[in-house]
């Protein structure tokens, strides 16, 4: 509430501009203003009341996230992580970022998590774990329940990504949220991957699979560095015939 003195005044609108007043975190429609204009006599009597007034902030842009995603890589469900892996290998991935400024409060979220078609998700039985705002609300274990993971519409029809669904319990700013997940494929060559994008979205409607109200949006990639090649084994020659100087025929052969 803020008092606001006029020691006289005739006619004409009446206008107050508040500075450092922070817009929502997505487009909404903020309400529970209202207005008051009181004499200045003790105890004081009312000269006129707007009691409902609402700011309308709908064409708010998202904010980008202020640095790029950050990736680990943990192979055999170990819970250390180790880099460089395999190319070809199934592996858990952890992603982390960072909200910076950006406000989160306790009445959740939705996290969706794009991964790039060369690093693509299979169907198999996942493990999930949070950590920061994705963390499990209330209780002293990470895994994530399967009713707070949304994949692919759980048919893996439409498209690579998984929706995690979070901001249950940690709250404010400078929240740097991850999650692990175990079963993507790493690519199948030794090179930077695509790029992997991460949303952040106030709702989410768990029958259409339709996402609303983003917050904060970003992305990053895997660099090759992070991958080791594959190696040709059990070499084998074959087609040598026993003269010096004779032309022949050689086979080269090896496993992949």
């Amino acid at each position: 509430m803020h008092n606001i003195y006029f020691s006289q005044y005739t006619g004409g609108p009446i206008t107050i501009q508040c500075s450092n007043y922070n817009n929502p975190i997505y487009s909404t429609v903020v309400t529970g203003f209202s207005i008051t204009i009181v004499d200045r006599e003790e105890p004081t009597n009312n000269i006129a009341t707007y009691p409902s007034w609402q700011f309308t902030a709908n064409n708010l842009l998202p904010r980008k996230l202020s640095s790029e995603l950050t990736f680990e890589f943990f192979l055999d469900n170990s819970d250390t992580p180790t880099s460089p892996v395999p190319i070809q290998t199934e592996v858990g991935i952890s992603i982390s970022f960072n909200m910076d400024t950006i406000p989160i409060d306790d009445t959740g979220c939705f996290v969706k998590y794009t991964f790039p078609n060369d690093m693509a998700m299979v169907s198999l039985p996942y493990t999930y774990q949070g950590y920061d705002m994705m963390s499990k609300p209330g209780g002293s274990s990470n895994l994530i329940l399967k009713d707070q993971v949304f994949i692919n519409n759980q048919a893996y029809d439409k498209g690579n990504f998984i929706i995690f669904k979070g901001c249950q319990d940690l709250t404010g700013t400078g929240r740097v949220p991850k999650i692990k997940v175990s079963g993507p494929i790493t690519p199948s060559a030794q090179k930077d991957t695509g790029e992997f994008t991460v949303e952040v979205f106030k709702s989410f409607s768990e029958s259409s699979y339709q996402l609303s109200n983003l917050i904060v949006q970003g992305s990053g990639f895997i660099e090759k560095s992070m991958f080791t090649s594959g190696a040709l084994r059990n070499g084998v020659f074959t087609g040598l015939i026993p003269f010096i100087q004779t032309s022949a025929t050689h086979t080269l052969q090896w496993t992949l």
